[in-house]
């Protein structure tokens, strides 16, 4: 059974030179645009200490890194568990890889939100309420 995620993921205090490989893990697991790695989420302090990594495929990606060792990584994405795998699973698949392309620990935090079955309301507006409304216009 699939079940539709948002799925908002921090990685902080990494190898600033392991970015690329972190970011390329991130896509892997999670099956994220690079357009979705998001800088204002990032951790720096002006915008002359940003620096943009660029992929080689297509310099679309859009996330910046701090030169400072906090650094920060900020991505979103929807997709799929599937296979009744869990959100707890999940976590602990894409911070193995993470830790991994990073060589050494770093913080992984994974904001998850489950899509399916979200509550909601439903409205309606008839034709009494066409008439309230214009007779209070007139």
């Amino acid at each position: 059974m699939s079940r539709l995620y948002s799925m908002g993921i921090t990685i902080k205090d990494f190898d600033i030179d392991k970015s690329e490989e972190i970011i390329s893990s991130i896509i892997k697991e999670w099956n994220i645009q690079h357009k979705s790695f998001d800088p204002s989420r990032c951790d720096c302090d002006a915008a002359s200490q940003r620096l943009p990594l660029q992929f080689k495929t297509d310099g679309s990606l859009r996330c910046f890194v701090s030169p400072k060792p906090s650094a920060t990584i900020f991505t979103y994405g929807e997709g799929y568990l599937c296979g009744g795998e869990t959100e707890e699973q999940f976590v602990d698949r894409l911070a193995i890889s993470v830790w991994k392309a990073n060589n050494n620990y770093c913080h992984v935090e994974v904001e998850a939100t489950y899509l399916d079955d979200l509550p909601y309301e439903t409205h309606v507006r008839n034709r009494e309420d066409y008439i309230h409304e214009r007779n209070k216009r007139c």
